[in-house]
């Protein structure tokens, strides 16, 4: 049983990260909790999928540490295309010099690497409403 199950779930997530066995131990989690999970494993290929994706991603789990496009100025061409697009940060490194950055950008919602997948369902959950 989905432990999201009673809770408002939102139907799809975009989750971007730069790892790709962190992202698909991730997909596998979050797909047996009721989610439909769009994955990329950069900046640029979050962009592009994000730009081409005809459904709708209710919430952008973004790695801030990643080459080619860093994860603030991937969370800023994902807002040019939805500026209402709800963004949960998360890194493995301090958040604290990304705070002004993500500040701007209106980003509040921030999980710090590595975590619990409990501790991503409650993240999830919290960048929701």
């Amino acid at each position: 049983m989905p432990l999201l199950s009673a809770m408002t779930t939102p139907n799809s997530l975009l989750i971007v990260d730069d790892n790709a066995d962190f992202v698909s131990a991730c997909e596998n989690f979050l797909t047996g909790n009721g989610f439909r999970v769009l994955k990329a494993f950069s900046g640029t290929q979050a962009v592009d999928l994000y730009a081409g994706n005809s459904e709708s991603v209710d919430l952008a789990i973004v790695d801030l540490n990643m080459p080619e496009l860093d994860g603030p100025t991937t969370i800023s061409a994902l807002r040019h295309h939805s500026p209402g697009l709800r963004v949960l940060a998360m890194s493995g490194a301090m958040l604290v010099p990304y705070f002004v950055q993500l500040n701007d950008l209106g980003v509040r919602h921030f999980l710090p690497k590595p975590f619990y997948f409990d501790g991503l369902l409650s993240s999830i959950q919290l960048a929701m409403h």
